[in-house]
């Protein structure tokens, strides 16, 4: 008997991956999102990693990644695509909060870099978790309805809505691609890279919507290529500099040519060769940018590795932060064990200023092999000393004819 969730639709099981393909139109062809490390056809994590849905989307928090949060949102259309495949591939909603698990992000990440992902497999996986009776989306809109229970919100009511309706950003990306639609001789097994053209699988960064929205325009692929403003970004030129690069000198070495002799010992001086500590680093800087072919990248490519050279310098700073912990704390450990060698060796120092010489025997000691004997202390028959070895009777004024006019202990009483 086939289980509970298996129902006979036809010549196949409604739930299994044949009928995610052919009813919703699911790609079968590709990496498994969610499968284990050693199954067949499994997503790599050198495809698409946990860090790279960081990247896009920030860390996890609750154990999701929230695509449409304020300021870190997808566009409109990218949204759109998203939680239709979500719908399709969960048989729900996505949901009040908008947020999606690892393995579903992965899948995400390894088509935007140009990889093909098996979401049928992924979707009858994931609808067969805990052995649970699998129900269709209008199953589980009824369902819902007969127990009381509020069903998912956020549907995608229009599943065939016209995508170019929608805002979009130069990032967005088209999920559950199928391979077959492509040209087989650009195809290098699940990577359609060759075959689709302007994707860039290394870049995966934070989303441009929210740079770009509200008046400031999005950068387009037919953007001219000489664009002062990405120069602008890149090198930090004026429009004093632009014009004196274009008659064929170079901003940075104009105006180190244009620096005189410093005196590193005054504070003018020492601007100075800051400034020059600057102009170097720009100058690297254009040197790394012209290698990398960056004068010849289109708008929305030059805006791409701007944010992966932003990316390679906060790692970087990460770094430099890591190594200068480890610094410190080595540096704290050793000054606190020299402090407390110092204080030792103090005591040390002291103790043998205290010891008599020859050792650390006592002056009986020393004198074993002599009739020694300790001096007797001093007997002092001063009234004024104020070493008790011997007392003395009180001696009153004579003026006092006998009366007595001093307080006086009880011990000086019985004395007298």
């Amino acid at each position: 008997m086939p289980p509970a969730r298996a129902q006979i639709h036809g010549a196949r099981e409604k739930g299994d991956p044949r009928w995610f393909h052919e009813e919703e139109g699911l790609n079968k062809r590709g990496y498994v999102p969610g499968a284990a490390a050693t199954a067949a056809f499994s997503l790599p994590h050198n495809v698409a990693s946990k860090s790279m849905c960081e990247r896009r989307w920030g860390p996890m928090k609750g154990g999701k990644f929230w695509y449409a949060k304020p300021g870190q949102s997808e566009s409109p259309r990218q949204c759109y695509r998203i939680e239709r495949l979500y719908q399709i591939t969960h048989q729900r909603p996505i949901g009040r909060y908008k947020c999606i698990g690892l393995a579903f992000a992965r899948g995400l990440i390894a088509e935007k870099r140009g990889f093909a992902v098996d979401w049928a497999t992924f979707a009858a996986k994931i609808c067969a978790r805990g052995k649970k009776e699998f129900r269709t989306f209008e199953e589980l809109r009824r369902h819902c309805r007969e127990i009381g229970e509020p069903f998912p919100p956020n549907e995608i009511k229009k599943l065939d809505l016209d995508e170019d309706s929608l805002t979009g950003a130069p990032d967005d990306w088209l999920v559950n691609r199928n391979p077959d639609l492509l040209d087989p001789n650009l195809l290098q097994g699940f990577d359609l890279t060759l075959a689709l053209p302007g994707v860039m699988p290394n870049i995966v960064h934070r989303p441009l919507y929210c740079s770009f929205r509200e008046g400031e325009g999005y950068p387009t692929e037919t953007e001219d290529e000489t664009d002062a403003s990405d120069d602008d970004i890149l090198s930090n030129k004026t429009p004093q500099g632009a014009t004196a690069s274009a008659q064929g000198g170079d901003l940075a070495n104009d105006m180190a040519r244009s620096v005189p002799a410093r005196d590193d010992s005054t504070p003018a001086g020492k601007g100075k060769r800051k400034h020059d500590d600057d102009v170097y680093i720009i100058e690297q800087m254009n040197d790394r940018a012209m290698a990398d072919g960056y004068h010849h990248m289109t708008g929305y490519q030059k805006l791409s590795y701007l944010y992966d050279r932003g990316d390679e310098l906060d790692a970087e700073r990460r770094k430099r932060k890591a190594v200068e912990d480890v610094q410190e704390s080595w540096l704290k450990s050793e000054r606190a064990q020299a402090v407390q060698r110092g204080i030792e060796n103090m005591m040390s120092d002291s103790d043998e200023l205290f010891q008599p010489p020859g050792g650390t025997q006592t002056v009986a000691e020393d004198h074993e092999d002599e009739d020694y004997e300790d001096p007797a202390p001093p007997t002092m028959t001063s009234p004024y000393s104020p070493l008790p070895f011997k007392r003395l009777p009180l001696q009153l004024p004579k003026d006092t004819q006998g009366t007595r006019t001093l307080a006086v202990s009880d011990d000086e009483e019985e004395s007298a």
